[in-house]
């Protein structure tokens, strides 16, 4: 299997990879080129940037990849149970859109597109 394929199906499973996933994962030093491979192939992948400390103390910035998936949502609206669809990157996201364009209170999702 390829670096590629791995990485395809790790964002399919889990939703989003960092480099250092990658690496520990599947020994791969270059996700970049990996992603951008994804993306030219029709993927819908954000880049999220994180700035913390490394072990030394010293502030770093890396690289989050999420995958932009559909999400089920099923919520109440007015005693009533609904159910409708929704594109995020992740749970923080969906819950955000769900909440601006949606009345009800949201009582359950989950992925249905890998």
């Amino acid at each position: 299997m390829t670096q590629e394929k791995f990485v395809k199906i790790y964002l399919e499973e889990n939703g989003e990879i960092t480099p250092l996933d990658a690496y520990r994962e599947f020994a791969i030093m270059r996700l970049s080129a990996i992603i951008l491979n994804l993306r030219k192939q029709g993927m819908d992948i954000r880049t999220d940037y994180t700035t913390s400390k490394n072990r030394f103390g010293v502030l770093v910035t890396y690289a989050t990849y999420k995958l932009n998936r559909l999400y089920k949502v099923e919520y109440d609206w007015q005693g009533e149970k609904c159910v409708d669809y929704i594109k995020a990157y992740d749970n923080k996201e969906l819950k955000e859109k769900f909440k601006k364009n949606f009345s009800g209170i949201l009582t359950d999702y989950y992925v249905v597109e890998k």
